[in-house]
């Protein structure tokens, strides 16, 4: 097709080349006030080494979504061009009318379902998973039903429970807005978090329910914490029809792990580990969360790229174009005061006439 004025091409043959249009370079986002796009942040960077990575790519990964049982889609988080911008190729999956998990799905994402799988679809993913599937698993505690045993089974497989309670954070340090049900988890020690520790990108975590390791499972299970919450923590068992947050009798003591990456090894040589990303919740990627806490859609980008095997996934963070102000209390805002108009001033003039006097004596 025709490039508009501004596009880069990044090509390393006639047949393999991305093209980015010159508006793809920002992000924008809604002016509440003046109803007019705004650019937010620049994303050079991103969309650079996202097209460096995809005519560079040997093979393009499949990201296989589930339809169905209520599940949402990348769509509804707004998250359809970043998983598409970082070079997965992105397929509808009816597990039904696909009769299981197609050969071409790298990695299979449920994203808060809010029916249990039906028997003949929980045995088609575990089939898949068993050949060394990859697949990525947001929960609900709103959406997730009563009683879902086949998904309930599902993760038990892979050595995992529900708790169906609302994890409430008790460190004021760990909770944002007043609300200690939006949580700051802490990051653990693990190659998919690493990066969004290192660069201090926090996440918010609303409406998250626990996830426990189950006390029987397979011994060759690898199960690895990913996002945990502090000691003073607790869950409130009765979340639907409790007045207050704060601990009542019959509260689950805390801490708890809201994530866990589970690896399955292969059983036999030239086999493929099988891989699973689990999160208590889908919340934290809803837009108004995304747009506060960096963290969040880079975590979720970097579950598909760990449960795939991705290397180049990366997540490169937008570098935002916002100015704010510097904010400081009055105390501080006299001595800064005092220090300009006063301070500098008069120890320039003390200096300078020390020199003064100092050179009059010779």
């Amino acid at each position: 097709g025709n490039l508009s004025e501004g596009s880069i091409v990044v090509a390393v043959s006639e047949t393999k080349f991305k093209t980015i249009n010159r508006y793809d370079l920002y992000n924008y986002q809604m002016n509440q006030q003046t109803y007019q796009q705004e650019v937010t942040s620049l994303a050079a960077e991103q969309r650079l080494v996202s097209a460096l990575q995809f005519v560079t790519a040997e093979k393009v990964v499949t990201v296989s979504v589930v339809k169905g049982y209520d599940a949402a889609s990348l769509a509804d988080y707004g998250l359809g061009p970043a998983v598409e911008g970082q070079n997965y190729a992105v397929k509808e999956l009816d597990l039904i009318a696909a009769g299981g998990v197609p050969e071409d799905a790298d990695v299979v994402l449920l994203a808060s379902p809010g029916l249990d799988l039906t028997a003949a679809d929980a045995e088609h993913l575990r089939t898949y998973l068993a050949g060394g599937g990859r697949m990525v698993l947001l929960l609900d505690l709103a959406q997730l039903p009563g009683r879902a045993p086949q998904l309930e089974e599902l993760l038990g497989n892979y050595g995992l429970g529900v708790q169906r309670l609302l994890v409430i954070e008790g460190d004021a340090n760990r909770f944002v807005y007043n609300r200690p049900f939006y949580l700051l988890p802490k990051y653990e020690y693990h190659d998919l978090v690493a990066p969004l520790s290192e660069a201090d990108l926090p996440m918010v975590v609303p409406g998250a329910m626990a996830l426990t390791v189950l006390d029987l499972k397979k011994r060759a299970l690898t199960l690895e914490a990913l996002l945990t919450t502090s000691q003073n923590s607790w869950g409130k068992v009765n979340y639907r029809t409790a007045t207050t947050v704060a601990k009542e009798a019959g509260d689950v003591e805390g801490p708890f792990t809201l994530a866990w990456a589970v690896t399955d090894p292969a059983q036999g040589a030239g086999g493929r580990d099988t891989r699973l990303v689990v999160v208590s919740t889908s919340e934290f990627l809803q837009p108004e969360f995304q747009q506060v806490a960096a963290g969040n859609a880079d975590f979720f980008l970097n579950s598909l790229s760990w449960a795939s095997e991705k290397k180049d996934g990366i997540s490169v963070s937008s570098k935002s174009l916002r100015t704010y102000p510097l904010r400081i209390t009055q105390q501080w805002g006299w001595i800064l005061s005092a220090l300009v108009i006063f301070v500098i001033p008069f120890g320039l003039l003390g200096a300078g006439l020390a020199v003064w006097l100092r050179r009059r004596h010779l």
